[in-house]
Protein backbone atom coordinates (compact mmCIF):
# COMPACT_ATOMS: atom_id res chain seq x y z
CA UNK A 1 0.00 0.00 0.00
CA UNK A 2 1.83 3.22 -0.95
CA UNK A 3 1.92 6.33 1.10
CA UNK A 4 -0.81 8.70 -1.10
CA UNK A 5 -3.71 5.74 -0.36
CA UNK A 6 -2.66 5.86 3.48
CA UNK A 7 -3.12 9.21 3.10
CA UNK A 8 -6.36 9.20 1.83
CA UNK A 9 -7.48 6.92 4.34
CA UNK A 10 -6.39 9.39 6.80
CA UNK A 11 -8.50 12.38 4.87
CA UNK A 12 -11.69 10.09 4.66
CA UNK A 13 -11.65 9.31 8.25
CA UNK A 14 -10.43 12.61 9.79
CA UNK A 15 -12.98 14.27 7.53
CA UNK A 16 -16.01 12.03 8.87
CA UNK A 17 -15.47 12.01 12.25
CA UNK A 18 -15.36 15.59 12.10
CA UNK A 19 -19.13 15.67 11.07
CA UNK A 20 -19.99 13.22 13.43
CA UNK A 21 -18.61 15.57 16.37
CA UNK A 22 -20.37 18.59 14.16
CA UNK A 23 -23.69 16.50 15.00
CA UNK A 24 -23.03 16.32 18.30
CA UNK A 25 -21.86 19.96 18.46
CA UNK A 26 -25.20 20.84 17.20
CA UNK A 27 -27.23 19.15 19.44
CA UNK A 28 -25.27 21.10 22.77
CA UNK A 29 -26.21 23.90 20.90
CA UNK A 30 -29.56 23.57 20.25
CA UNK A 31 -30.45 21.81 23.61
CA UNK A 32 -28.60 23.62 26.22
CA UNK A 33 -27.41 26.40 24.80
CA UNK A 34 -30.87 27.20 22.69
CA UNK A 35 -29.57 28.29 19.65
CA UNK A 36 -32.54 27.98 17.41
CA UNK A 37 -32.24 24.84 14.21
CA UNK A 38 -32.90 28.30 11.93
CA UNK A 39 -30.06 30.53 13.01
CA UNK A 40 -27.27 27.78 13.54
CA UNK A 41 -28.39 26.72 9.53
CA UNK A 42 -28.55 30.21 8.39
CA UNK A 43 -24.79 31.45 10.33
CA UNK A 44 -23.31 27.37 8.93
CA UNK A 45 -24.90 27.80 5.38
CA UNK A 46 -24.04 31.55 4.75
CA UNK A 47 -20.37 31.58 5.98
CA UNK A 48 -19.02 28.11 4.85
CA UNK A 49 -20.36 29.49 1.27
CA UNK A 50 -18.87 32.69 1.51
CA UNK A 51 -15.33 31.77 2.67
CA UNK A 52 -15.74 29.17 0.13
CA UNK A 53 -16.32 31.59 -2.82
CA UNK A 54 -13.95 34.22 -1.23
CA UNK A 55 -11.36 31.16 -2.02
CA UNK A 56 -12.31 30.17 -5.73
CA UNK A 57 -12.41 33.74 -6.79
CA UNK A 58 -8.89 33.83 -6.57
CA UNK A 59 -8.93 31.35 -9.35
CA UNK A 60 -12.06 31.58 -11.08
CA UNK A 61 -14.44 34.37 -11.92
CA UNK A 62 -17.17 32.65 -9.54
CA UNK A 63 -20.25 35.30 -11.44
CA UNK A 64 -20.18 33.62 -14.62
CA UNK A 65 -23.15 31.23 -13.45
CA UNK A 66 -25.48 34.31 -13.51
CA UNK A 67 -24.83 34.95 -17.09
CA UNK A 68 -27.00 31.58 -17.56
CA UNK A 69 -30.37 31.98 -16.55
CA UNK A 70 -31.08 28.24 -16.60
CA UNK A 71 -27.88 27.36 -14.46
CA UNK A 72 -28.95 30.51 -12.45
CA UNK A 73 -32.62 28.35 -11.87
CA UNK A 74 -30.47 25.42 -11.00
CA UNK A 75 -28.50 26.53 -8.42
CA UNK A 76 -30.83 28.15 -6.50
CA UNK A 77 -32.67 24.98 -6.22
CA UNK A 78 -29.40 23.33 -5.07
CA UNK A 79 -28.75 25.82 -2.94
CA UNK A 80 -32.36 25.99 -1.47
CA UNK A 81 -33.75 22.45 -1.66
CA UNK A 82 -30.51 20.37 -1.41
CA UNK A 83 -28.15 22.44 0.75
CA UNK A 84 -30.08 23.98 2.97
CA UNK A 85 -33.11 20.87 2.72
CA UNK A 86 -30.21 18.71 3.76
CA UNK A 87 -28.74 20.95 6.87
CA UNK A 88 -32.05 22.34 8.10
CA UNK A 89 -33.77 18.71 8.48
CA UNK A 90 -30.60 17.50 9.52
CA UNK A 91 -30.39 19.80 12.52
CA UNK A 92 -34.08 19.47 13.00
CA UNK A 93 -33.66 16.32 13.47
CA UNK A 94 -30.75 16.47 15.48
CA UNK A 95 -33.16 18.97 17.59
CA UNK A 96 -36.07 16.35 17.97
CA UNK A 97 -34.19 13.50 18.86
CA UNK A 98 -30.11 13.33 18.82
CA UNK A 99 -26.77 13.10 17.01
CA UNK A 100 -26.40 9.87 16.39
CA UNK A 101 -30.18 8.85 15.45
CA UNK A 102 -30.28 11.43 12.85
CA UNK A 103 -26.83 11.24 11.26
CA UNK A 104 -27.85 7.09 11.06
CA UNK A 105 -31.68 8.14 9.48
CA UNK A 106 -29.22 10.57 6.94
CA UNK A 107 -27.76 6.98 5.94
CA UNK A 108 -31.25 5.82 4.43
CA UNK A 109 -30.22 7.71 1.66
CA UNK A 110 -28.29 5.45 -0.79
CA UNK A 111 -31.31 3.03 -0.11
CA UNK A 112 -34.23 5.70 -1.49
CA UNK A 113 -31.42 6.75 -4.54
CA UNK A 114 -31.47 3.05 -5.02
CA UNK A 115 -34.89 2.51 -5.59
CA UNK A 116 -35.67 5.52 -7.19
CA UNK A 117 -33.38 4.95 -9.94
CA UNK A 118 -34.83 1.31 -10.32
CA UNK A 119 -37.91 2.82 -10.88
CA UNK A 120 -36.88 5.95 -12.98
CA UNK A 121 -34.57 2.69 -15.56
CA UNK A 122 -38.13 0.46 -15.08
CA UNK A 123 -36.43 -1.92 -13.89
CA UNK A 124 -36.40 -4.31 -10.44
CA UNK A 125 -34.18 -3.76 -8.12
CA UNK A 126 -31.28 -6.06 -7.94
CA UNK A 127 -30.98 -8.55 -5.39
CA UNK A 128 -28.24 -6.54 -3.30
CA UNK A 129 -30.84 -3.46 -3.38
CA UNK A 130 -33.30 -5.46 -1.56
CA UNK A 131 -31.46 -7.30 0.27
CA UNK A 132 -29.82 -3.63 1.15
CA UNK A 133 -33.80 -2.36 1.51
CA UNK A 134 -34.39 -5.24 3.86
CA UNK A 135 -31.89 -4.31 6.26
CA UNK A 136 -32.81 -0.93 6.20
CA UNK A 137 -36.00 -1.56 7.33
CA UNK A 138 -35.12 -4.26 9.87
CA UNK A 139 -32.24 -1.53 11.25
CA UNK A 140 -35.00 1.46 11.26
CA UNK A 141 -37.24 -0.71 13.13
CA UNK A 142 -34.94 -1.27 15.76
CA UNK A 143 -33.31 2.43 15.83
CA UNK A 144 -36.60 3.81 16.36
CA UNK A 145 -38.52 0.73 18.73
CA UNK A 146 -35.30 -0.28 20.53
CA UNK A 147 -36.88 -3.52 19.89
CA UNK A 148 -40.59 -3.40 21.82
CA UNK A 149 -43.43 -2.81 19.42
CA UNK A 150 -45.26 -0.81 21.89
CA UNK A 151 -42.68 2.23 22.27
CA UNK A 152 -41.26 4.49 20.45
CA UNK A 153 -37.30 5.05 21.40
CA UNK A 154 -37.59 8.75 19.51
CA UNK A 155 -40.21 11.08 19.14
CA UNK A 156 -42.68 11.15 16.15
CA UNK A 157 -40.96 14.69 15.08
CA UNK A 158 -37.10 12.97 15.48
CA UNK A 159 -38.31 10.18 13.08
CA UNK A 160 -40.36 12.71 10.62
CA UNK A 161 -37.33 14.88 10.58
CA UNK A 162 -34.91 11.95 9.98
CA UNK A 163 -36.84 10.80 7.13
CA UNK A 164 -36.74 13.87 4.97
CA UNK A 165 -33.26 14.93 6.26
CA UNK A 166 -32.90 11.35 3.99
CA UNK A 167 -35.01 12.36 1.07
CA UNK A 168 -33.17 15.63 0.64
CA UNK A 169 -30.08 14.07 0.43
CA UNK A 170 -30.81 11.82 -1.96
CA UNK A 171 -32.35 14.83 -4.29
CA UNK A 172 -28.70 16.93 -3.21
CA UNK A 173 -26.95 13.57 -4.19
CA UNK A 174 -28.79 13.10 -7.83
CA UNK A 175 -30.15 16.23 -9.08
CA UNK A 176 -26.72 18.82 -9.17
CA UNK A 177 -25.03 15.74 -11.20
CA UNK A 178 -25.19 17.62 -14.57
CA UNK A 179 -24.62 20.96 -12.92
CA UNK A 180 -21.49 19.97 -11.67
CA UNK A 181 -19.81 18.62 -14.70
CA UNK A 182 -20.43 21.98 -16.33
CA UNK A 183 -19.41 24.35 -13.49
CA UNK A 184 -17.46 22.15 -10.93
CA UNK A 185 -18.26 20.76 -7.55
CA UNK A 186 -16.81 23.98 -5.71
CA UNK A 187 -18.18 26.44 -7.45
CA UNK A 188 -21.65 24.11 -7.11
CA UNK A 189 -20.96 23.95 -3.33
CA UNK A 190 -19.87 27.10 -2.32
CA UNK A 191 -23.49 29.31 -4.45
CA UNK A 192 -25.47 26.02 -2.81
CA UNK A 193 -24.17 26.92 0.43
CA UNK A 194 -24.44 30.76 0.58
CA UNK A 195 -28.08 30.63 -1.33
CA UNK A 196 -29.56 28.25 1.30
CA UNK A 197 -28.28 30.22 3.92
CA UNK A 198 -29.29 33.56 2.58
CA UNK A 199 -32.52 31.65 1.72
CA UNK A 200 -32.66 30.87 5.83
CA UNK A 201 -31.50 34.08 6.23
CA UNK A 202 -34.71 35.73 4.86
CA UNK A 203 -36.49 33.86 7.98
CA UNK A 204 -33.73 33.86 10.34
CA UNK A 205 -31.37 36.81 10.06
CA UNK A 206 -27.93 35.50 11.65
CA UNK A 207 -27.86 39.51 13.88
CA UNK A 208 -30.99 37.82 15.89
CA UNK A 209 -29.79 35.98 18.21
CA UNK A 210 -29.70 36.45 22.04
CA UNK A 211 -26.10 37.98 23.39
CA UNK A 212 -26.65 36.57 26.62
CA UNK A 213 -26.16 33.08 25.11
CA UNK A 214 -23.04 34.15 23.68
CA UNK A 215 -20.15 32.06 25.43
CA UNK A 216 -16.76 31.05 24.76
CA UNK A 217 -17.67 27.36 24.32
CA UNK A 218 -20.60 28.00 22.19
CA UNK A 219 -18.11 30.58 20.17
CA UNK A 220 -16.06 27.36 19.82
CA UNK A 221 -18.42 25.05 19.09
CA UNK A 222 -20.06 27.01 16.52
CA UNK A 223 -16.50 27.44 14.48
CA UNK A 224 -15.68 23.99 14.63
CA UNK A 225 -19.03 23.23 13.08
CA UNK A 226 -18.10 25.91 10.25
CA UNK A 227 -14.42 25.69 9.91
CA UNK A 228 -13.92 21.67 10.60
CA UNK A 229 -17.55 20.11 9.90
CA UNK A 230 -18.03 22.40 7.05
CA UNK A 231 -15.33 23.37 4.65
CA UNK A 232 -12.34 20.92 6.31
CA UNK A 233 -15.01 18.11 6.22
CA UNK A 234 -16.01 19.08 1.93
CA UNK A 235 -11.96 19.82 1.83
CA UNK A 236 -10.48 16.07 3.45
CA UNK A 237 -13.76 14.11 1.66
CA UNK A 238 -12.73 15.70 -2.42
CA UNK A 239 -8.88 15.39 -1.38
CA UNK A 240 -9.82 11.39 -0.69
CA UNK A 241 -11.31 11.02 -3.59
CA UNK A 242 -7.54 11.56 -5.33
CA UNK A 243 -5.82 8.67 -3.43
CA UNK A 244 -8.95 5.67 -3.31
CA UNK A 245 -11.23 4.48 -4.55
CA UNK A 246 -15.40 5.68 -4.09
CA UNK A 247 -16.17 2.46 -2.63
CA UNK A 248 -13.56 2.88 -0.18
CA UNK A 249 -14.51 6.34 0.55
CA UNK A 250 -18.01 6.02 1.10
CA UNK A 251 -17.17 2.54 3.46
CA UNK A 252 -14.65 4.49 5.49
CA UNK A 253 -17.34 7.72 5.76
CA UNK A 254 -19.19 5.12 8.17
CA UNK A 255 -16.62 6.42 10.83
CA UNK A 256 -19.26 9.66 11.35
CA UNK A 257 -21.70 7.52 13.47
CA UNK A 258 -19.19 6.10 15.04
CA UNK A 259 -17.99 9.46 16.09
CA UNK A 260 -21.48 10.88 16.75
CA UNK A 261 -22.08 8.01 18.68
CA UNK A 262 -18.88 8.55 21.16
CA UNK A 263 -18.74 11.73 21.70
CA UNK A 264 -22.63 11.81 22.12
CA UNK A 265 -22.31 8.69 24.75
CA UNK A 266 -19.19 10.47 26.32
CA UNK A 267 -20.09 14.01 26.40
CA UNK A 268 -23.88 14.47 26.15
CA UNK A 269 -24.50 10.88 28.17
CA UNK A 270 -26.72 10.10 25.68
CA UNK A 271 -27.95 6.26 26.13
CA UNK A 272 -28.87 4.06 23.84
CA UNK A 273 -29.95 0.76 24.04
CA UNK A 274 -28.78 -2.72 22.73
CA UNK A 275 -31.40 -3.06 19.81
CA UNK A 276 -30.58 0.75 18.83
CA UNK A 277 -27.05 -0.02 18.85
CA UNK A 278 -27.99 -3.25 16.37
CA UNK A 279 -30.33 -1.09 14.48
CA UNK A 280 -27.29 1.69 13.68
CA UNK A 281 -25.51 -0.87 12.26
CA UNK A 282 -27.25 -2.61 10.11
CA UNK A 283 -28.39 1.16 8.58
CA UNK A 284 -24.26 1.07 8.45
CA UNK A 285 -24.42 -2.37 6.69
CA UNK A 286 -27.00 -1.23 3.83
CA UNK A 287 -24.20 1.23 2.93
CA UNK A 288 -21.54 -1.14 3.14
CA UNK A 289 -23.73 -3.19 0.72
CA UNK A 290 -24.55 -0.52 -1.62
CA UNK A 291 -20.86 0.92 -1.96
CA UNK A 292 -19.62 -2.59 -3.87
CA UNK A 293 -22.00 -1.78 -6.76
CA UNK A 294 -20.93 -0.46 -9.73
CA UNK A 295 -23.20 2.28 -9.26
CA UNK A 296 -22.39 5.96 -7.74
CA UNK A 297 -24.46 6.78 -4.99
CA UNK A 298 -22.31 9.29 -3.29
CA UNK A 299 -22.26 13.15 -3.70
CA UNK A 300 -18.87 14.76 -3.14
CA UNK A 301 -20.42 16.97 -0.60
CA UNK A 302 -22.66 15.26 2.42
CA UNK A 303 -23.87 17.62 5.33
CA UNK A 304 -24.54 15.87 6.89
CA UNK A 305 -22.73 17.47 5.93
CA UNK A 306 -22.14 15.91 5.48
CA UNK A 307 -22.75 15.42 2.94
CA UNK A 308 -21.26 14.99 1.32
CA UNK A 309 -23.14 12.39 0.60
CA UNK A 310 -22.77 15.13 3.50
CA UNK A 311 -21.47 18.54 4.16
CA UNK A 312 -22.59 17.11 6.11
CA UNK A 313 -23.22 18.00 7.62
Amino acid sequence: MTNKRYLGFIYIITGAAFWGITAALTQWLSSQVHFTVGWLSTVRLMVSGLVMLIILSRKINIWLIFKDKKSLLQVILIGILGNLGVQYTNMAAIGTGNAVTATLFQYLAPIIIAVFLAFQKKRMPTFIEMLALFIALCGMYLLITNGSINSLSLSVAGILWGIISAAALAFYTLYPKKFMKQWGSALTVGWGLFIGGFAEGLFNPPWQVKISEWSIPSLLALIFIIGFGTLAGYFLYLESLKFITPTETSILSCAEPLAATFVSVIWLHVSFGLFQLIGGFFIVVTVILLSVKPIKLRHPLRRKSNNVTHLEH
